[in-house]
């Protein structure tokens, strides 16, 4: 059987299936609602599917993570204008700390739903 996910891509079937759960929430709910009311559906939509998760992770003493799904993915969410260096090294951060390797960064702000793939920087 012929395979439509990319073999480049972490988690190809798992962070497609959170990305449209995210896309499915903007389109439902749009782009003036509070982050915790994202998280909210986003935890609906990860119960209905039957996914594993845990919901304001920590990932150490000082990092709280929106969402560890299926141990492997972090899932943070933003209600911002524009993201910046500085939520993409909160990511980098939470995926350190926790050693797992891949963070999707959603932000529903805009008038269109955006998402970020953040990869694990490997210390050198």
């Amino acid at each position: 059987m012929h395979s439509t996910y990319r073999k480049d891509i972490l988690y190809p079937q798992l962070s497609y299936r959170v990305i449209g759960y995210c896309f499915k929430i903007y389109d439902e709910l749009f782009r003036y609602q509070r982050e915790v009311e994202y998280a909210d559906a986003l935890e609906d939509c990860l119960k209905r599917g039957g996914l594993s998760y845990v919901r304001e992770k920590i990932i150490n003493k000082r990092n709280r993570a929106d969402f560890v799904v299926e141990k492997k993915i972090i899932v943070e969410i933003k209600c911002v204008r524009y993201l910046t260096k500085r939520d993409f090294y909160q990511v980098q951060r939470y995926l350190q700390s926790s050693g797992m390797k891949l963070g999707l960064l959603i932000n529903f702000h805009g008038k269109v739903m955006k998402f970020e793939r953040v990869v694990k920087i490997s210390a050198k």
